[in-house]
């Protein structure tokens, strides 16, 4: 309707929202368009925590329209669009839990006909890597962390592999989640291009 348009229209973004315990209405800012999120409703979780309800509407430039439904967890995080796999398209990063450091995210890509959900990941950051992989890493302390590597496939995330490092005993390791065959690489030469000791 014209009224949700104009409402629209004075939303903030998303990374310009405030948050005060829960979510505000605010759009995505996407290279092809933007992405309304609307608060629905509010639950809890098993552990008591705060869970809304957000109904979102995908407004492609091309004339495409989507709507679609999620939740938002316990995070003070916005909802945000990146595109993580480089293939020019920006995927949906919704945030699901923040802890001390790390957010899990569920993450929509997009596709010919809009957004599909291809799963959820947890750490500081999701970016693009380059040849097709998403790279999350996560930490677990000051000087221990791991890196899980994705590429996107049939609309689904899937695990490549991972990368463990522990600066305080300079080591690295590299854990083979059954497909670095199919990107070229064995596990040492993971390990040549992603492990970093110092």
């Amino acid at each position: 309707s014209d009224s949700g348009l104009m409402m629209e229209d004075v939303m903030p973004a998303c990374e310009q929202a405030e948050f005060d315990g829960s979510h505000q209405d605010c759009f995505v800012p996407l290279s092809n368009g933007r992405v309304i999120v609307r608060m629905s409703g509010l639950s809890e979780d098993e552990w008591g925590d705060p869970v809304e309800t957000v109904d979102l509407t995908f407004r492609r430039d091309d004339g495409l329209v989507q709507s679609f439904a999620d939740r938002l967890g316990s995070s003070f995080l916005h909802p945000g669009g990146s595109d993580i796999d480089g293939d020019g398209d920006d995927e949906m990063l919704l945030p699901q839990a923040t802890g001390n450091v790390n957010t899990t995210w569920r993450v929509w890509v997009q596709g010919e006909r809009g957004f599909t959900e291809a799963g959820e990941v947890n750490g500081i950051e999701v970016a693009p890597q380059g040849e097709g992989l998403v790279a999350v890493p996560a930490r677990s302390s000051a000087a221990e962390w791991e890196t899980a590597y994705y590429r996107v496939e049939d609309g689904r995330l899937q695990g490549v592999f991972s990368v463990a490092t522990d600066l305080s005993a300079g080591s690295c390791s590299v854990t083979d989640w059954g497909g670095l065959e199919n990107i070229g690489l064995t596990v040492d030469q993971a390990a040549a291009r992603y492990c970093e000791t110092q």
